[in-house]
């Protein structure tokens, strides 16, 4: 199962498709949800620089500044 499927199931269903996955493909399903989540972070903080709510559309030079604002706080969580 790829990590976007994985994404795609109810809490509930997540025992059982742990402990049907073999050890290693654990351990890469754990290491996809993290560059996913990584990168949504990253993205998220790009859009919002270009959404410019309240300051106007800052550009796409600050806008990657701050996307790796977003990217760096999400890999101090995961401690990564």
């Amino acid at each position: 199962m790829n990590a976007f499927e994985f994404l795609n199931k109810v809490p509930d269903e997540w025992q059982a498709i742990i402990d049907a996955m073999p050890i290693g493909d654990r351990g890469e399903l754990a290491y996809r949800l993290e560059r996913i989540c990584i990168n949504a972070a990253a993205a998220a903080g790009y859009v919002e620089e270009r959404f410019g709510s309240g300051s106007g559309d800052q550009g796409h030079k600050d806008a990657v500044k701050e996307s790796h604002k977003f990217r760096d706080r999400v890999r101090k969580v995961l401690g990564i």
